[in-house]
C-alpha cells in the first residue's frame, strides 16, 4: 500500500460533470487499487469508451473568508492543465484567498528530461497566470534539500511522486509564507 493512503480512508468520490453529464467520479483507495477512476452517470446514458472526455467538478462550498489551496496537475501535467486549475479557482470565488502550488518532479524526471520540461512550463504557466498566490512548490522542495539531478531528495518523498511528512511540512510552511506575505495568515491576540 501506498504511504500517503491510509488503509481506512473512504474512496475519493468527487460530483460533477464528464461531458456535460452530471455523475460521480470515484477513485477506489484499496492496495489493490492503485490507479483508475470510474464515473458513475446520474442517468443510465453514458459517451462511448475510449473517447477522449473532461471532468468539470461541482464547486465545493467554501465558507466565505476562508483560504483555499489548490494543488494539483501532477499525473496529467499538460497544457490543459491551467485551463482546469483556473476553473477550479474560479468556482473558489467566495474564499478570501486561493493560493495555487505547483507541480513537483517525479524522482524519473530530471532537469532536462522531456517530462521535466513539461512541469517546468506547467509552473512557469501557473506563476505567470497567478502571480504572488502561486507557490513553486519544486523551488521550495529544492531549497529545502538541494539535489543535483533537480528532483526533490528521497526524503522529502514517500514515493516516487508523493511527499513524505517531512516534504509535507516543507510544504506547508511553504505555504504560510505565502499567507504571512499576503496578510492572510490569522494574527495571534498578542501581537
Amino acid at each position: 500500500m501506498r504511504e500517503h493512503v491510509q488503509a481506512d480512508m473512504d474512496d475519493i468520490r468527487m460530483r460533477g460533470a464528464l461531458d456535460g453529464r452530471a455523475g460521480l467520479l470515484v477513485h477506489p483507495v484499496s492496495a489493490a487499487a492503485a490507479d483508475g477512476w470510474t464515473f458513475r452517470p446520474d442517468s443510465p446514458a453514458d459517451p462511448a469508451p475510449g473517447v477522449r472526455r473532461r471532468f468539470r467538478a461541482d464547486p465545493l462550498p467554501i465558507p466565505p473568508g476562508a483560504v483555499a489551496v489548490v494543488w494539483c496537475g501532477r499525473n496529467n501535467p499538460g497544457p490543459e492543465v491551467a485551463e482546469d486549475i483556473d476553473a477550479i479557482v474560479a468556482g473558489a470565488a467566495s474564499a478570501s484567498c486561493v493560493l495555487v502550488l505547483g507541480v513537483t518532479a517525479a524522482a524519473d524526471e530530471p532537469t532536462g528530461s522531456p517530462a521535466s520540461e513539461v512541469i517546468t512550463a506547467l509552473n512557469a504557466e501557473l506563476a505567470r497566470r497567478h502571480r504572488e498566490r502561486f507557490v513553486d512548490v519544486q523551488a521550495t522542495l529544492l531549497a529545502a534539500a538541494p539535489s543535483a539531478d533537480g528532483v526533490p531528495v528521497a526524503r522529502l518523498r514517500s514515493d516516487d511522486v508523493h511527499l513524505s511528512p517531512e516534504g509535507d511540512a516543507v510544504v506547508a510552511d511553504a505555504i504560510r509564507a505565502r499567507l504571512v506575505a499576503l496578510d492572510r495568515w490569522p494574527r495571534s491576540s498578542g501581537s
